[in-house]
């Protein structure tokens, strides 16, 4: 009799801390959600608001000291928004969700996106890809990772210089490469580069999550990172990927088409 009360009692036990568990996971997943919400709800107006400064400042005698301070801080909260998109999926079990994107006409997007910044430095932006390329690929993870490269090389090139981005197709893989004029890495600190908070030049506006986020972006998708230092000139961060989404029992079942 003492037998059976005891496994009663410990299977009550271990039902209600199973009960416990499930109900915290789900509640975790639904502020997850909401997060998400949030963050995507906040870049369609932050975009809006970015093409509406670019339009102010092209009109005749704009303050240049008022705009350079507006455009930092445009900058800085789309990256902070960008960044809270990508850590909810990544780290709240939400999945992968890959859609069929058209890569040359997803890279010009991004580099759209980027005009302020480069625009302000004087920076020209360029993108080289085969223009019936497509990958299976979650598509906001993805503008996340390529948006961060993106910024990123923007950010550490010399003024009056240029950025090249590009993508390549190669036996199933799509390997896209962000090639900077940054001078190149310092010695020794290529190993440190994609580790969470490093940000080893002298401009310490972002967060230093950038390049980690896209690390944990490759391999969501069964890809690899690395980054080809070219001292003296600049380097090359190579983000590949395989063309077709991989099964995972997060992901969707199938991948939306290209309208």
């Amino acid at each position: 009799m003492r037998l059976m009360v005891a496994r009663l009692s410990a299977g009550a036990a271990q039902a209600v801390h199973h009960y416990s568990n499930a109900r915290d996971e789900e509640a975790r997943k639904q502020a997850a959600r909401h997060s998400a919400f949030l963050a995507h709800e906040l870049r369609n107006p932050l975009q809006s608001a970015i093409l509406a400064f670019t339009v102010l400042r092209n009109q005749a005698a704009p303050n240049e000291k008022a705009t350079a301070v507006a455009a930092r801080s445009l900058a800085r909260l789309r990256d902070l928004i960008d960044h809270s998109l990508a850590e909810v999926r990544l780290h709240a079990e939400l999945g992968v969700a890959p859609e069929w994107i058209l890569v040359a006409r997803f890279l010009e997007e991004i580099r759209d996106e980027s005009n302020v910044e480069a625009e302000e430095k004087q920076i020209t932006v360029s993108v080289e890809s085969a223009p019936h390329t497509r990958i299976e690929a979650d598509p906001r993870l993805l503008r996340s990772a390529m948006s961060n490269l993106l910024r990123n090389a923007i950010k550490f090139s010399h003024r009056h210089s240029r950025v090249v981005v590009r993508a390549t197709s190669s036996a199933g893989r799509i390997s896209f490469e962000v090639e900077d004029a940054c001078g190149g890495l310092p010695p020794g600190q290529v190993e440190k580069i994609f580790d969470p908070f490093v940000q080893l030049g002298t401009d310490r506006s972002g967060f230093g999550l950038g390049l980690a986020i896209v690390k944990q972006v490759s391999e969501s998708h069964g890809g690899s990172l690395r980054v080809n230092n070219l001292p003296g000139k600049g380097c090359v961060f190579m983000l590949d990927i395989p063309e077709r989404a991989q099964p995972s029992p997060r992901s969707s079942s199938s991948a939306r088409e290209l309208p």
